[in-house]
């Protein structure tokens, strides 16, 4: 046996190095596309985690503000439970004094008013107090009672005009009622009330003296009533707290007033707004 290193080694021709090489090229390849179709796949399995992560990190905040929106609600649930025991003790026992001292200044006017000025305007205060005391009361009860709505046909005009007729208008205000009407389907009654206590705060930020512009504007859909006084407007930091119950910054209000507007506004479909610059009150009803 041959002692030489080679004796296992041969010469390759050309032919047999060239289809070597080839092969080797084409194992090359094979690896690379296969390095290459597993990074698209790492990449893609990289994408959908990074689109996972969104998902779960906007679902966390979809979950987090339903907790702070039913929090909102329970607490907004032990208010109203507590206005609902309150006034069911102290609406009766309220109105009958009340009515009492109503009928007793009546009484009085009619006999001893041309007699003695003074008494007559002594017992128009009185009056006047007992009436305001009496509107507390039925913004707390508007405010509790949940009673079905009594749809039907409304004239907005009609409901407006009705609204400043049977409101205390000062004779400092004017109120400038729209030309236009607009037929809606609504409980023209909740829909007064809810027009009559816009008027009212709008003549208290105005301190009684002023201009409220009511606009009616018909939507596709809806019908928008637009109040729009020219008082000084409403403190930056009361403006997003303006609907809510209980909240305040009159030293006579019930603080319901207005929430007892958003939940008839809402009650029909609707939506309430305001804004400033100037004092702008927007009620949108759909036409339905």
């Amino acid at each position: 046996m041959p002692d030489s290193p080679n004796f296992f080694m041969r010469e390759f021709s050309n032919e047999e190095l060239s289809r070597l090489l080839a092969d080797k090229v084409r194992e090359l390849k094979a690896s690379k596309s296969q390095v290459e179709d597993l990074n698209v796949k790492l990449q893609d399995t990289i994408s959908r985690l990074e689109e996972t992560q969104q998902e779960l990190n906007l679902q966390k905040e979809q979950l987090q503000e339903q907790v702070r929106i039913k929090t909102q609600e329970l607490l907004k649930a032990e208010k109203l439970t507590v206005i609902g025991e309150f006034s069911a003790r102290i609406s009766h026992d309220l109105r009958n004094p009340l009515s009492v001292i109503s009928n007793i200044c009546d009484i009085i006017t009619h006999q001893y008013s041309k007699t003695d000025p003074k008494l007559a305007t002594y017992v128009g205060k009185i009056k006047k107090s007992t009436k305001r005391i009496h509107n507390q009361i039925n913004d707390i009860l508007d405010f509790v009672r949940t009673v079905p709505l009594d749809k039907k046909t409304n004239s907005l005009k009609e409901i407006i005009t009705r609204s400043v007729s049977e409101s205390q208008i000062p004779k400092n205000i004017a109120i400038n009622i729209p030309d236009n009407d607009h037929s809606i389907m609504c409980d023209g009654e909740k829909m007064q009330t809810v027009f009559a206590n816009i008027i009212i705060n709008s003549i208290q930020a105005m301190d009684e003296k002023g201009v409220i512009s009511i606009e009616i504007i018909p939507h596709e859909k809806s019908v928008s009533v637009k109040f729009t006084d020219s008082g000084p407007g409403i403190p930056e930091d009361v403006l997003p707290k303006i609907f809510e119950p209980l909240f305040t910054t009159k030293p006579t209000g019930t603080g319901l007033g207005l929430s007892s507007c958003k939940n008839i506004v809402e009650s029909h479909g609707g939506a309430i707004s305001v804004r400033n610059d100037p004092t702008v009150f927007v009620v949108e009803i759909p036409k339905n």
